[in-house]
């Protein structure tokens, strides 16, 4: 990764660490193919200061955040099945992957 790619990832991951948040509610449910869950949480971001209106706090901490989640989850995921055949151990997740699958 280059060295810009590096400091922009380093203040997004900075970013995601510092935003306040709450978990809202939690679902657990199954996956299309009824052998696998997985988990559903509804989160809202706070600020220390009660009076601030959550989307102002979205505006600067919303891809800090998605970042921050995508990193770790790529750190934290193992190769399943027949995918263990695209498995690199040594890959990294970039910035340029995370914008690259990012989409509303």
């Amino acid at each position: 990764m280059s060295e810009t790619g590096k400091l922009a990832a380093q203040s997004l991951f900075e970013t995601g660490t510092l935003v306040l948040f709450r978990v809202v509610d939690t679902h657990t449910e199954l996956s299309p193919d009824k052998e696998n869950a997985f988990v559903r949480a509804d989160l809202v971001f706070e600020d220390d200061d009660e009076d601030t209106d959550p989307e102002e706090i979205v505006e600067w901490a919303a891809f800090g955040f998605l970042f921050t989640l995508a990193l770790l989850s790529f750190h934290d995921a193992r190769p399943r099945g027949i995918s263990e055949l695209n498995y690199q151990p040594n890959d990294a997740f970039t910035i340029a992957d995370f914008f690259d699958c990012l989409s509303f």
